[in-house]
């Protein structure tokens, strides 16, 4: 019964059945289901964001197809629909459109082609629950979507991950492959009230953290086989993700509108201080899981805003194994230069006084 309540919440959010609503305790495990379902296999490529979580790419290796990886906009930070015509070859399979920081900017002119070219149209939504383009929920304007319900993300379950389908073939399929999918392990019922027992205690969360950075950096080369993938648990979402779902899912409009709030506050100081800013133009359609600026130097205000305490990430980067995949990154002008100088402010909590002073603090940073 919690399972169907959840699913027919996320599916009024989605304005979808909730028949079309898959879940999972990851969401690089819908994807994963999805390329499945989809039948991708070796030789297949799949094109994507430059500027994207390397969990994308791997999902892709670990059955054997190739990530085609296509620059972004200038402005939006999302994925160029000329850079993917370039791209486009008898082998492309699917295109992955990103939802970044909260934006899916130019999804429908996507989706459009796509569709005259006989090519698949999935969204990458990690970012984008809750949020709307055009006026549509974020993840319809495509054949399906996939969304992750971590820590880092806008509606958040501790870990998890939700699928909706939107084209009905493809349904069928995704319900086959659900066949061979697990249950979710014994232990999420000890996992995730742990998790959220640590993110409630500061000197827990920084234990935690440390050890997830050791963890990132013992996978920071590493290609996914697809056994290396298995062992991350294919399995659908726990009863506890589902509990956690419930108690916070009514709340996303509330939080929503404190995000927007912050980043109209971010973006009223960088005008007075003529620096970029969020175009005016894209406020209405981004949910701002973060709100993105550009830096001289990357790396030297991350390291001032640890001193400062203010919570600031620098993704993404673009080490996607190039020597690998051969990926020149001479056609990649736009990823190259923004992963060199993006840094992202929070906007999750009702007070970001403290981030307005930490960009006074870079003032002669910001470009």
């Amino acid at each position: 019964m919690a399972q169907f309540n959840y699913a027919k919440k996320i599916a009024q959010l989605v304005q979808i059945d909730p028949s079309d609503v898959f879940l999972y305790r990851k969401g690089r495990i819908g994807l994963y289901v999805l390329l499945r379902a989809l039948d991708v296999k070796p030789g297949d490529e799949v094109i994507l964001s430059a500027y994207t979580c390397r969990a994308v790419a791997n999902t892709i290796l670990s059955l054997g197809a190739k990530p085609i990886y296509a620059d972004i906009r200038e402005e939006t930070f999302t994925i160029d629909l000329k850079s993917i015509q370039a791209l486009k070859t008898s082998k492309t399979k699917i295109i992955i459109s990103q939802n970044t920081f909260g934006l899916s900017y130019g999804v429908d002119e996507i989706d459009k082609w796509a569709r005259e070219n006989h090519i698949i149209h999935i969204e990458d939504c990690a970012h984008g629950f809750g949020g709307s383009f055009h006026k549509k929920p974020n993840g319809r304007k495509c054949d399906a979507a996939f969304y992750s319900t971590h820590f880092s993300k806008p509606f958040n379950t501790g870990i998890g991950g939700i699928l909706i389908v939107n084209n009905s073939m493809i349904k069928e399929k995704v319900i086959n492959v659900n066949t061979t999918i697990k249950d979710a392990p014994l232990f999420d019922s000890i996992l995730l009230p742990i998790l959220y027992y640590w993110q409630e205690h500061k000197v827990l969360h920084i234990i935690s953290h440390a050890i997830w950075k050791v963890f990132s950096l013992y996978n920071k080369y590493k290609i996914h086989s697809e056994n290396n993938f298995n062992r991350e648990i294919i399995t659908f979402a726990s009863i506890k993700q589902i509990e956690y779902g419930l108690s916070k899912i009514d709340n996303i409009p509330r939080l929503n509108s404190i995000r927007k709030q912050q980043a109209e506050n971010y973006s009223r100081f960088l005008k007075c201080n003529h620096k970029l800013f969020v175009s005016d133009y894209l406020k209405d359609d981004h949910l701002f899981l973060y709100y993105p600026i550009l830096v001289k130097d990357k790396f030297k205000v991350l390291k001032l805003a640890k001193h400062a305490g203010v919570n600031v990430n620098g993704m993404f980067t673009i080490k996607q194994h190039p020597e690998q995949l051969g990926i020149d990154y001479s056609h990649l002008p736009v990823t190259v230069y923004v992963s060199k100088h993006l840094i992202n402010l929070p906007t999750s909590s009702i007070e970001n006084s403290t981030a307005i002073a930490f960009l006074n603090l870079i003032y002669e940073e910001i470009l």
